[in-house]
Order: C-alpha cells, then structure tokens, then sequence
C-alpha cells in the first residue's frame, strides 16, 4: 500500500475516533432491556452495554466487564476494503458517525427508549452509508430489535458484501466463564461463526474458535465453561449502486433458557447465540438468566411463535393438540371394537346362528349359561396432518380388548331380540411428530357398558357409556434441551344410535340379507391434568375438550353364507362431522414464569369412517371374525385390522 494511501487510511480513521468521541453516547431501555449505544452503532457506555433489569442476579450486564468486546465490521472481500466499530478493536475507515436518541427509558440512566445511528464509510472504492435502528420489540419485552439497512453511496458496485458482528459474553454471576451457543446453521447469508468475542471487526481476518467444544461456522449447544462470545458473518454477495440491504439484529435477556427461546420465537429470528452463566443450572436452565443475540432476515428458518410450537427449531411451546387426537382414537377404538357385535343383532338369524349354545358335552362353567366371552386385538396405523397450530403425528397402535355379554329374546313390542355387555380393553399408541421434533406415547385403559335392542326387518337402538384412563409420554427435541413429560388425563361420554333395517329380497347365495339406515351421536369429553416438562421446560394448565360427532351411515349384513351356512358379514358406511370442533386455548408457563397462550385447532370437517367384518358362528358354541377398517378426513387417515374371536358358554 503506497505511503499516501496509509496516510489517508491513518486520517480516517482519526476522524473517525474524533468524530465519535465528540458525538453524543446513549443509553435506552424498555423497562425490561437496557442498551448503551455509541454513534457508530457499536454497544458499551461506560458500564452499560446490554444489562438485564429484570434480573435475579446481583448484576444483569453482560457486556461491559472486561474489555467493551462488542461492535460490527462491514467489507467487500473482492476488493478488501472494510470498515469496522468496536470500542475494544477500534474504528476504521469511518468518515462519520451520529447516534439521535427518542421516547423515554425507564432508568435513571437512560436518556431514552429507542435510538437511530447512522455511519457513513469510506474505504477506497467502497463506500457505504450503515443505519442502525434500535427499538423495543413490538412482539417480547425481553428483546431489542435492531434494524439494519446497509446502503450502496459509492459510484461503484460491492461485489462481495460481508456485515460482522461480535461480542464477547461475560454472564454474571459468573463472568468471564459462561456456556455459549450458536444456532441457526444453515441460513442462507450465514457464511461464518464462531465463539471468538473478541475477533477483529474486520470481515477480512478468518475466524477461529477458543473453546475445544466450540465448533466454527456450525452449530454448537453448551460450549465451555471459559471466556468467550459470539461472532457471526453475513454474506449479501454484490450490492448495486444506491441499493440497500436490511435485515435485523436483537439484543436482549430471560429469566431461563426456554424464555429466551420464547422471546426469540416471537420474532422470528434465525440465527442466534445464547450466552449462560455457569451456575448450577445455568448451562440446563439457563438460570438464573440466559442473554440472547439474534438475527432475522438472512436467509434462515425463523423459529415459530411459542419457539417452535408446531414445527420450529426449540419447540418451546409444547404442541397440545395429542391431548385430544389421541384420546379421541383410544375412545373409537374402544368403543366400536367393543360394541360391533351389536349389529349382528340386526342379522335375519336366530341367536342361535349368532353362536349358538353348544353342545351339551362341552365345557360350561357353572353360572356362565348363556354368556358369551370375546377377545378383541387390532392393530391401526394412521397420521394426523400439521395444521396452523396443530403438530403432525404419524401413529401406530396395538388395541386388546375382553368383552362379556349376554343375548336376549324380546317378545311383544318392535324388537324381537337384545343385547347387553360389558367390556375392558387397553391400548398402546405410538406417535412420532412429523416435524422429527419428539414422540407422543399413550397407553389407554377404557371400560364400556353397551347394549341395543333390534328386529332384523325393523328398528334398532343401542348405544354405551365409556370411560378411558389416559397415560402420555411425550419427548419434545429442542435447539438446547429435550423435554419430557407425562400428562393424565381420562375421557367419558355416551354414544346411541337409531335405524332401521330394510329387509332384502331373497338370495340363493345367503340365508338372510339386510340394508340399513341409521344415525348416530357419540359424545366425549377429554380432560388433561396439569404437567410441566423436565428441564425448565413449560408448565401446562389442565385444559379439557368436548366432542359432539354426530354423523349418518349404512349398512349392509348377511348371515348363512357358504357350504355350512355359518359364514357371516357385515359392510359398513358413514359420514361424520363434530359439530364441536372449535378451536380452543390453553395457557402455559415457562419456567421464567412467562404466561403464555398456545391454540388447539379444532376439527369439523367431514370424516369418512367405513369397515368389512367376515365371520364365522360355529356349532359348538366358538365364533369369530376379521375386521378391515378406516377413517378419512381432510386432516387424519387411519387403517385397521382386527380379528375377534368369541364362546358361548
């Protein structure tokens, strides 16, 4: 570099520390975060830099012990011109430099509640001007949000435009060894990081890490506990004449690691670094608070609102909807498992082909004349899709189910025969979340009473009442922490059903054949205990659900089928909606004690439910039969394959 070249660079640079001296420094905050801002845009005043006011701790600043390791550089790496602000590295190539405070900060030492910095640079053929725009998020008080616009005032192209930004984390009330993480690789603009706070501003210098469990330019979660910060770079590649880039940088604290995902959740940022004390709980929990150092706008995947309740990275609010999905599938499971023998009440034959009442050298125990004893097992396997705050699940299921009851000969009156039982049955589910976030486990222990009456060319009624005890196991994968939990909950309700059986002409092939035409009404209702998560995740109110599926079908049955006449079947067809499908809400809290309000999206779309059951009633008193089944809506599939085998006694 010629002598004259050094000069100018060696002048500008002193008009620049000149210029930033003389100009005013500001400190503002939001009653929550309080930030000290230089004109450059660089943070550190004095002995305010990014200090937490709501904290617990004796202090809540993280930037200002030590070195004031925090500021920004700016270069074309096809040229190498930069430019950089830091009140521990220095200023270069900065021609000037203003920072304007406005609204009203709550400390003392504030003299504001949001402030703008613009600085312009020159650098050879690069020059740029840099606003930095500070103001109190609008979606979290636990974040500042800085919107930063780089703008092209050359007579030139940048061909390679890389924005730096450094800080080092010193977290009380450790300070001077803290865990840091980074997250948010890959991201589109992201094209270095490090744990390096105290990196040179200029983008030009290569980054290094200096923890061994760091990892540069790639995610890391926990490193440490030793001095160190965070440095990212950001690559816009080339920036026109008069062009602006913008994206945004927040600055901010919690009171625990899931708070602080909260907060960068409601804003959508994609890049982050986390910096933790190392307290007892501090690289788990994040106590007793977790500084945040984000960024939006730069090509990445934003983490959800909630922190990523139905699909994002953290996860930090817990998806709700399993509360209900599942409950709702171990309940019609149960219950139409249990009670399908109801319709072959409707079959032409007598209770004798239904199974009959065996032999008399057949093994009856005593009382149990007349009883017939089932077994149950299907397997199912289906999914729920991802709705606007609902998570996907992909499910299978193992349901076993013992069933006693008795027929009945009804004389006189529209039915000519009844039925009536009693059954218990359990249930394993195993749920992933479409996501790759976590499962959702239940297992489910229902009891039933059912019973109907029905004449095979007439009317038929039945209906039960239920009741299920729910046991879930849920594993939520987050950016930092997996959570587990173990929610309680139970269901009950009622479900009747009408119709009528439509007897058909006669046919060689079967001894009796019906159509029928029926209506039916299955309330539920799910009540979710309280449960809070491992690892300072969030603590769920209980909340409850109400279902009134109602819905109409048909039915077609035969019985005498085949060489024996002891072959059975029976098609089944309906249309279901649930005329309380409304979205509803559930309030939560984090363990910073945030509150927050997650949304269950209800379902009132028509659902399509259909089967084929084959059977046979033997003469010595055994029967049985299997079941292919299914259930589709706009937002859930299922299939099932069950087989039932029974003995009359």
């Amino acid at each position: 570099m010629s002598n004259f070249r050094s000069s100018l660079l060696l002048a500008t640079s002193v008009a620049a520390l000149m210029s930033s001296s003389a100009s005013a420094q500001v400190i503002i905050d939001n009653g929550t975060i309080q930030l000290g801002i230089n004109p450059a845009g660089n943070l550190v005043v004095g002995s305010i830099g990014l200090t937490f006011l709501d904290t617990t701790a004796a202090s809540g600043e993280v930037l200002a012990p030590g070195c004031a390791c925090e500021g920004w550089g700016v270069a074309d790496l096809s040229t190498g011109a930069f430019a950089e602000a830091g009140q521990s590295f220095g200023f270069s190539n900065i021609v000037s430099s203003t920072v304007t405070a406005s609204g009203t900060g709550t400390d003392a030492a504030s003299t504001g509640s949001a402030a703008t910095s613009v600085t312009n640079i020159a650098d050879g053929a690069l020059s740029l001007r840099l606003t930095h725009d500070f103001a109190p998020s609008a979606a979290t008080a636990n974040l500042y949000q800085v919107d930063v616009m780089i703008e092209n005032t050359g007579a030139g192209d940048v061909g390679n435009l890389v924005y730096r930004r450094a800080m080092d984390w010193d977290v009380p009330p450790t300070e001077f060894i803290e865990f840091v993480t980074i997250g948010g690789w890959p991201a589109t603009n992201l094209i270095g990081s490090s744990d390096d706070g105290f990196v040179t501003g200029n983008p030009n210098e290569p980054l290094t890490t200096l923890s061994p469990d760091a990892v540069l330019n790639g995610n890391f979660t926990d490193s440490g506990p030793t001095d160190h910060g965070a440095v990212f770079d950001f690559g816009f590649g080339t920036l026109g004449v008069d062009e602006v880039r913008d994206f945004q940088i927040f600055y901010g604290a919690a009171a625990s690691e899931a708070d602080a995902f909260l907060a960068l959740g409601a804003v959508g940022a994609e890049v982050f670094s986390l910096g933790q004390p190392s307290t007892p709980e501090g690289d788990t929990l994040g106590t007793p608070q977790t500084f945040i150092f984000g960024f939006a706008g730069v090509g990445g995947t934003p983490i959800p609102p909630g922190g990523g309740g139905g699909g994002g990275g953290f996860g930090a609010t817990t998806p709700l909807n399993f509360g209900t999905q599942l409950a709702t599938l171990v309940v019609d499971h149960h219950l139409y498992r249990s009670a399908q023998r109801l319709d072959r009440l409707s079959l032409g034959a007598s209770a004798a082909t239904v199974s009959s009442q065996g032999r008399a050298s057949d093994f009856r125990p005593a009382g149990f004349d007349g009883l017939v004893l089932s077994l149950t097992g299907s397997y199912f396997d289906g999914d729920f899709d991802t709705t606007t705050n609902n998570v996907g699940l992909d499910y299978d299921s193992h349901y076993l189910g013992l069933s006693i009851e008795r027929e009945v000969d009804i004389t006189g009156g529209p039915f000519s025969r009844g039925l009536y039982g009693f059954a218990i049955g359990y249930e394993d589910v195993s749920a992933s979340r479409k996501d790759n976030l976590g499962s959702i486990d239940v297992e489910g222990l229902s009891f039933a009473f059912y019973g109907g009456v029905a004449d095979p060319k007439g009317f038929f009624v039945d209906g039960a009442a239920f009741f299920t005890d729910l046991d879930y196991e849920q594993t939520r994968i987050g950016i930092a922490q997996t959570f587990r939990s173990n929610p309680k909950g139970d269901s009950y309700g009622t479900k009747l059903r009408a119709g009528y059986n439509f007897a058909l002409p006669a046919h060689s092939a079967v001894a009796n054949h019906t159509l029928a035409a029926y209506a039916e009404w299955t309330y539920t209702n799910t009540e979710i205990n309280d449960f809070t998560e491992t690892n300072a995740g969030l603590t769920t109110a209980g909340f409850s659900d109400t279902s009134n599926e109602v819905g109409v079908g048909v039915r077609y049955a035969f019985d005498g089928l085949g060489a024996q006449r002891n072959l059975f079947g029976v098609i089944d067809l309906a249309v279901l909606t649930d005329l309380s499908g409304d979205d509803f809400n559930v309030a939560q809290t984090t363990a910073g004690g945030a509150a927050i309000v997650s949304v269950v999206d209800g379902d009132d779309s028509a659902t399509l439910r259909s089967s084929v059951e084959i059977g046979f009633a033997d003469a010595s008193g055994w029967s049985g039969a299997a079941r292919l089944g299914g259930r589709a809506s706009s937002d859930r599939s299922e299939f099932e394959l069950g087989l039932r085998v029974s003995r009359r006694f």
